[in-house]
């Protein structure tokens, strides 16, 4: 298994606009990959994937909030 590799970002969310707009993003993001998750022809695979992809999305929401 190839090894995961750990990166630190900066963001200056001061901008109340900035913030918003990362915030929207990443919600959509969210719900999208929710969408994905439960279209009837995706595989287990994929359902676990953009699950995956949900949860994180919401947990960087959660930790910016």
């Amino acid at each position: 298994m190839a090894e995961q590799q750990t990166h630190i970002v900066t963001l200056d969310l001061s901008d109340g606009d900035r913030y918003a707009i990362l915030v929207n993003a990443l919600q959509d993001y969210a719900s999208d990959a929710l969408d994905m998750a439960q279209r009837e022809d995706s595989t287990t695979a994929e359902r676990d994937h953009f699950q995956s992809v949900a949860a994180t999305a919401t947990e960087l929401i959660d930790e910016l909030g």
